[in-house]
């Protein structure tokens, strides 16, 4: 199988963090394996919906949910020196991104 490093958007959570309800976005890395590219990309979405089920409460609306996309898409050789497969969720305020 080939090795991916998938990088990720989310946009529109809604949600509590910091005790402050806001829409919140992320980005975040997955190093993912696949056939070939479509693959490694639906297997990264998978684990990044997983890990925001066990993570957060998303609060949307059924007629506004939030969005998934992929930004970028690096076939790599090895995921030696990769420390974590699967780093953490950076997540941010929408609505503090767009005053500042």
């Amino acid at each position: 199988m080939k090795k991916y490093c998938i990088q990720i958007e989310g946009r529109h959570f809604i949600t509590e963090l910091d005790e402050a309800q806001d829409s919140y976005g992320f980005f975040v890395l997955r190093f993912v394996e696949g056939d070939d590219e479509d693959e490694a990309c639906d297997a990264a979405i998978e684990r990044i919906e997983n890990s925001i089920e066990n993570m957060i409460d998303v609060m949307n609306d059924p007629g506004d949910p939030p969005t998934i996309n992929i930004v970028e898409v690096e076939q790599i050789i090895t995921f030696d020196g990769v420390d974590n497969l699967q780093p953490d969720i950076a997540w941010y305020s929408e609505s503090q991104a767009t005053q500042g």
